[in-house]
This record gives structure tokens, C-alpha cells and sequence, in this order.
């Protein structure tokens, strides 16, 4: 079914980032502020010409001009979508073109009556055509992936109560939904996004402070029978939430969606990953805070990145955005890559090493929220000290530094940051 819905978007000036201005930030464009928009999930077809959103408050899939136009050309849903809490949350495009979009649904929606909430995954056609349920899910869906096309059509679908679902096709128009493994996650898994040989996962959630992952990092990596691989983590990342993962093109790195709500790097970030350790690249600011945390993120063949968030409940109204950022030479940590927004810290925040356990070097990150003497120093399990990482006056801002314990022995060892009134220790493990 083809639904005609008139909706104007709103564009923010657009901005340019990064040295010498090479990172770009295009068509940040938000919702009218008379009109309530929850943006998910963000797809862009095989051709390249349209962006997929999919919009949880107005139960609809809407379709874009990825032309510079950003002409709203169409939308799509389903009679069942507007019942009380279903809707829309990841959608995923396939390399035949065929669209998949995973449906969410409270407890109460229950229309077979056996128990079950009518979580599911739908396909249609382009532009909505042929929409159809083809299969249901054991969990409320968040974030979608899809891998190849036709018959060979492989959908990721991750589970809010930390399941990694894989959905392949059993016929033409029916799909089989198999539980891969659990996370552990009890609450708000965001995303899973296969690798190229879909050997490794990577799986996003809300980060640790809201207590609904058991693990420091917010993006954790595990293989196909659900071994997770301890190496890999993010645990740099301030409060909030990973609404995004997904691989660049060649496989060699990982774009992160950030949403920051507490701590250092307030606002919107992506970030490129180390595939390997989850170590931080570079990144580029997308946006400030915003109220909300949801969103997507989609890599177009070209390696344009595309990104939907929900920003904020403003005068009675849920705005939401999409942009894309067109230019892969992202700012490396520490140049002016902000987009345009401030990203001082409002808080001291001194982050847990990475990686951890570690051998025979480790990261260490803090914020300032302004100027002053700082010190960072290291020490054993007896509070000798071992290393002075930093020791001089400082700006606002984020920063990182590295310890080599190449000459140190295995063990637990305390990491302290003091900067003015501000005194905080955090324990890592040195492991040969």
C-alpha cells in the first residue's frame, strides 16, 4: 500500500568539519516543529536515489531523494502499524531491492491470541508495493541488516532483550526466524551488523550507566555461535546511547552512531572503529544531544554515511533529523571536528581504559570541562607509582593518553586523573 503524506522538512545550515574543512555534513534536515516524527531506521536503496526512514511515532516508512533535493517522494505502511505501540523501528534494503522492515509491538497487541506480541519482520517491493508479513520474531526488533538478495537473503535483526536473530527464506514469501544467541543485554540492544563473512557480529546497546548491558562496553563483538570476543571494546564512550553500527564498504573499519548524554563529548557523534579492538579512529559530530537517543546509521556503494535520530521533544512536539556525511576522511581526535556544534565537555569524566584487559598498552580518555593543571599517573597494587601519563596545564576538552607496560608485570594496577578539586582512580589489568 502507497500512503501520500505531506511533509516538509525543515533544513538546518549545513556545516563543514574536520582539518581544512574535509569532513562534510550534508542536508541536516529536521521535521516541522508543528509535527511529531520518531525517525529509526535508515536504509538507502541499491540505486542510490532514495533514503528508507522508518518513523515509529506516525507508524510509517517514509521514502527520501537522495538527489540534493531531499524531496519527500513517497511512504508506506500497514492497517496493523497503527495500533497502540506497533510500529516501525529497522529497516534494511537487500541487493535484489526487495525492503524489509522490522514491526515492534507491546504486550498487548496480540492478534493470534496466543500469547504472543505480533513483533515481525515485513518485506515489500520499492515504494511499498506488495507489503507483506513474512515472518515473526521472538523479540522486539531495533536495528536491521540485510545480506544479499533473492533466495540468498540473510536478514540481522537484533532483539531488544539482547537476542541476535538471523531470518532466512523458507520459500517466495515466507522467512524462518532462528535465535543465533543472547547477549546477555537485558534491555534497549540497539543493533547487529555482520561482517562480510558474517563470521563476526557487532552489537549495539545503551552504555553501561543505565545498567541494561552487563558489559563496560556499549559495542561488543562476538562470532556466529555467540563467543564474544573479549579484545574488542568502546568503553570510551560517554552515557548514552549506540542507536548504529555498520561496516564501511571495503570491511576495514566500523562506523559508530553515538548519541553522548552524560560526560565527556556531549551531542551526536559517528566514530570509525578499529574492526579489530574497537579502538577510535577519528569521528565527526552530527549534531548536539538532543532528548532522545534513537536513531540509524546506512553506508551508501559510494561510502556515503547516512544517519536518522529523534532530537528532541520541543513545544510539545517530537522533532526528529536525517543527514549523511560525504566526505570518509574523517577528523582525527583532536581537530576541529565538530561540525559546527560545541563539543566542550560540561563534566569531568575520567573514562575506563581500552582495552582492558590489556598487554602490553592501554588508552586512557578524561574531559575537562575547562582549563587548569592536570595530572594522570599510574600505580602498582602497593600505590607506588609507575608512570606520570600527564602532568601540565590543560584546555577544555576531550583527551587521550597511552601507557606502554611493557616493563611492568602482570597485574592490577590504578589509573588516577586530579585536575583542580577533581580526583578520580579507576583500577585496569596488565595481563602477559
Amino acid at each position: 500500500m502507497l500512503i501520500t503524506v505531506l511533509l516538509t522538512l525543515v533544513p538546518l545550515t549545513a556545516v563543514r568539519a574536520g582539518d581544512g574543512g574535509q569532513l562534510k555534513l550534508e542536508w541536516y534536515l529536521e521535521t516541522p516543529a508543528n509535527e511529531n516524527h520518531m525517525f529509526r531506521g535508515i536504509a538507502v536503496s541499491k540505486s542510490g536515489q532514495d533514503a528508507y526512514i522508518a518513523d515509529m511515532y506516525t507508524d510509517v516508512v517514509y521514502i527520501y531523494a537522495n538527489n540534493g533535493s531531499n524531496a519527500l517522494k513517497g511512504s508506506f505502511s500497514d492497517p496493523s502499524w497503527s495500533q497502540s505501540y506497533v510500529g516501525p523501528y529497522g529497516v534494511g534494503i537487500a541487493g535484489d531491492g526487495q525492503v524489509y522492515v522490522a514491526i515492534w509491538a507491546d504486550d498487548t497487541y496480540d492478534p493470534n491470541g496466543d500469547g504472543n506480541p505480533d513483533h515481525a519482520l515485513w518485506r515489500c517491493t520499492p515504494y511499498g508495493r506488495n507489503l507483506r508479513r513474512v515472518c515473526y520474531l521472538p523479540d522486539a526488533p531495533r536495528g536491521v541488516k540485510v545480506v544479499g538478495g533473492g533466495s540468498n537473503t540473510v536478514v540481522y535483526v537484533s532483539g531488544t532483550l539482547g537476542n541476535v536473530i538471523r531470518c532466512t527464506p523458507l520459500n517466495a514469501n515466507t522467512f524462518r526466524a532462528e535465535l543465533l544467541f543472547n547477549t546477555g543485554v537485558t534491555l534497549n540492544q540497539q543493533e547487529v551488523a555482520p561482517d562480510r563473512t558474517e563470521t563476526s557480529l557487532y552489537v549495539s546497546s545503551w552504555t553501561p550507566d543505565y545498567g541494561w548491558t552487563p558489559y563496560e562496553s556499549a559495542v561488543t563483538k562476538w562470532n556466529h555461535l555467540g563467543v564474544r570476543d573479549e579484545t574488542f571494546s568502546v568503553s570510551y564512550l560517554g552515557s548514552g546511547n549506540v542507536p548504529g553500527v555498520i561496516l564501511n564498504n571495503t570491511g576495514d573499519a566500523l562506523y559508530v552512531f553515538n548519541i553522548s548524554f552524560r560526560g565527556a563529548g556531549l551531542g551526536a557523534f559517528i566514530r570509525r572503529v578499529d574492526v579489530n579492538t574497537g579502538g577510535e579512529e577519528s569521528l565527526v559530530m552530527v549534531g548536539p544531544r538532543g532528548q532522545y537517543g534513537g536513531g540509524g546509521i546506512n553506508v551508501d556503494r559510494s561510502g556515503a554515511i547516512f544517519f536518522s535520530r529523534t532530537l528532541e521533544f520541543r513545544d510539545g512536539y517530537l522533532i526528529s533529523a536525517w543527514g549523511k556525511v560525504t566526505n570518509q576522511d574523517f577528523g582525527k581526535l583532536g581537530d576541529n571536528n565538530t561540525g559546527g556544534y560545541s563539543s566542550a565537555p560540561q563534566d569531568f569524566l575520567l573514562a575506563q581504559n581500552y582495552p582492558n584487559p590489556f598487554n602490553p598498552s592501554t588508552t586512557i580518555e578524561f574531559a575537562l570541562p575547562h582549563a587548569g593543571f592536570v595530572t594522570l599517573r599510574v600505580y602498582n597494587a602497593l600505590g607506588e607509582e609507575v608512570a606520570a601519563l600527564v602532568a601540565g596545564d590543560h584546555a577544555p576538552g576531550t583527551f587521550k593518553a597511552t601507557w606502554d607496560a611493557s616493563g611492568q608485570a602482570s597485574g592490577v594496577y590504578f589509573y588516577r586523573l586530579t585536575a583542580g578539586e577533581y580526583v578520580q582512580t579507576k583500577k585496569m589489568v596488565l595481563m602477559k
